[in-house]
């Protein structure tokens, strides 16, 4: 929080002259509020478009799971936006899991959630999108 309101100093200092009037200070004041809520408008539209992007990817699973199979890939995908790794090794992500350290790749995972189901978990789907990979990725789903 500090940072950003340092920021937002420096920003002000940057294009507001040290002894403008009261109104020539509004003015530019105003211009710099114009501007930052431009950048966090098209900063909100990218990060809104990437998750439309992503979803149609989830739905991809759809065709190839039973609906309750398919509840359960939304439900670690949405789980998978709440996580951060307490170790990143290469391609490999460790996680703190509630089981113990948990070690994901773009092909597997050894959490129960994948062991047990053969369906992609949370570590998984968080690794695949750092890695900025497909989610969907029908060879990670065992056969039925």
């Amino acid at each position: 929080m500090n940072s950003h309101l340092e920021s937002t100093n420096n920003k002000v200092k940057s294009i507001c002259l040290r002894y403008a009037s009261l109104e020539q200070f509004f003015h530019e004041f105003f211009k710099l509020l114009a501007c930052l809520r431009g950048e966090h408008t098209h900063i909100m539209m990218l990060a809104k478009h990437q998750t439309v992007e992503r979803l149609q990817e989830i739905k991809s699973y759809k065709r190839l799971l039973t609906p309750y199979a398919f509840s359960v890939v939304c439900k670690q995908y949405n789980l998978s936006c709440q996580l951060s790794p307490m170790d990143v090794d290469g391609k490999e992500f460790v996680f703190q899991g509630s089981a113990g350290e948990v070690k994901a790749t773009l092909i597997g995972c050894s959490c129960m959630q994948f062991v047990t189901t053969g369906l992609s978990c949370k570590h998984i789907l968080f690794t695949q999108k750092q890695h900025l990979q497909s989610l969907f990725d029908n060879t990670l789903i065992l056969t039925r």
